[in-house]
């Protein structure tokens, strides 16, 4: 699947998945927010794990989503603020998956900080 998104396609050169979660996340936010809201936190999930190659941290396919967190955290490589946005990618994705809530403002709120992480994320590296 081809991918496009005007908000987050500078990430492309990083990795194209990055962008295709992102902009499956965009067409969704209104007809189904609740999808938008999972792929947001696979979105988030592969930005950490790129994060992590970036820095020299190894990351086990098997490791969870907030312990890969903790470890970027504990080493320097997320500010605590980072770590925050991170997080909130990830439990919205939780909710989503266990809870089956999340609306059109928990999107719209969780692509801005994802924009945000990204933006961190292709300065940085």
């Amino acid at each position: 699947m081809n991918a496009s998104s005007p908000n987050f396609a500078f990430l492309a050169k990083h990795d194209p998945l990055l962008v295709r979660f992102a902009a499956q996340a965009e067409r969704y936010v209104f007809d189904d927010p609740n999808t938008a809201l999972i792929k947001l936190g696979q979105f988030g999930e592969l930005l950490a794990q790129r994060a992590a190659a970036s820095a020299g941290v190894f990351v086990a396919d098997e490791e969870k989503a907030a312990d890969v967190l903790v470890s970027l955290q504990d080493r320097g490589v997320l500010t605590r603020e980072a770590a925050q946005l991170f997080h909130g990618l990830r439990k919205a994705r939780n909710q989503a998956v266990h809870v089956h809530v999340g609306s059109q403002a928990d999107v719209l709120h969780q692509l801005r900080m994802a924009r945000s992480l990204a933006i961190r994320f292709h300065r940085s590296v």
